[in-house]
């Protein structure tokens, strides 16, 4: 290790810090409490740590890597009161995660996928719904992205249990977005919609008949969906 990189090294506990990134946690279990003056976790910090059932990060943290939780399958409750980007895989494979409620500006790819317990989801401020950002999450049942505009490829596939969406400000929808989604009965669009899996505005109509085109694109594997509201 470099002299500078050993400078900066400290331990706290059961965690190994530089300055101000947290880089180790492996060790941790049951409720952690991050330590005060973090403004980083860094990636895969804690991966596979079959222990810890609640993380509680402290204010001022802004970062949370990719992959920093992968795999933690115990961990059932994040508590934040800072808005933060949350990389790649961050939190995928928490099978026991059952509940997220953040504000974030970025959440990356596959953030939250095959979470297996997550039923609820409310990321606050982002815009952007990055490809298989909860794909697989079949318990999921209320997701709430407010401010979003941009939906990626396989977003949701495969959330099973999901009944509704607000797409009311989304201005694209990638392919394959919705694939999968067995119990969704409700979809709200906006008249800020341009594309919808390839399928371009242009192509739309108000009546419903004419989104069986699309089914296999967005849609691809539903079952339920009854209701499609348009305020074009």
């Amino acid at each position: 290790l470099s002299a500078h990189w050993r400078a900066g090294l400290s331990e706290k506990g059961d965690f190994v810090v530089v300055g101000s990134i947290l880089v180790s946690g492996g060790n941790c279990a049951g409720e952690v409490r991050l330590p005060e003056g973090l403004t980083a976790i860094a990636p895969f910090a804690f991966a596979r740590n079959s222990e810890i059932t609640k993380i509680i990060l402290p204010a001022g943290l802004c970062k949370i890597g990719d992959g920093a939780f992968w795999g933690c399958g115990k961990l059932e409750e994040i508590c934040a009161s800072s808005s933060l980007v949350i990389g790649e895989r961050a939190f995928e494979k928490c099978v026991s995660l059952k509940r997220v409620s953040v504000h974030t500006a970025k959440a990356g790819r596959a953030a939250f996928a095959f979470c297996l317990a997550l039923e609820e989801a409310e990321l606050r401020g982002l815009e952007e719904l990055e490809q298989r950002l909860f794909e697989g999450c079949s318990r999921l049942e209320r997701c709430v992205c407010e401010r979003a505009r941009f939906m990626d490829s396989y977003c949701l596939s495969g959330c099973g249990s999901l009944k509704a969406f607000d797409l009311r400000r989304v201005e694209e929808v990638g392919s394959y977005a919705f694939q999968d989604c067995d119990s969704l009965e409700e979809i709200v669009l906006g008249d800020g919609l341009t594309a919808m899996g390839k399928v371009k505005k242009k192509n739309f109509s108000k009546n419903v008949p004419s989104f069986h085109q699309i089914k296999h694109i967005a849609f691809s594997g539903r079952k339920v969906l009854t209701d499609l509201y348009l305020s074009f």
